[in-house]
């Protein structure tokens, strides 16, 4: 669920200005895409996912931060994705 919630507000990110203007092209739309999954990768995956999940009191939580490298690869490439469906 929440992978959707990401790729709409990606969507909804570069359909508005200042972003539009980056976002007119394959190669650029990409960029922009392999960009937000990186900062999602940071913030989300990184930090609050595991903070979320030791608050909880979940056993497995990872550590905080939480940089694993095939967890940065699928949160790069599933906004693009979503942006090549979702916007013009």
């Amino acid at each position: 669920m929440h992978c959707l919630v990401f790729g709409i507000l990606f969507a909804v990110l570069v359909s508005r200005p200042p972003l539009r203007e980056y976002a007119d092209g394959v190669g650029e739309s990409t960029r922009l895409g392999l960009v937000y999954g990186f900062v999602i990768w940071i913030v989300a995956a990184g930090i609050v996912m595991p903070i979320w999940l030791q608050t909880v009191g979940f056993q497995g939580a990872p550590p905080l931060p939480n940089f694993d490298v095939l967890s940065l690869v699928t949160n790069s490439l599933h906004p693009d994705a979503y942006n090549r469906n979702l916007t013009p």
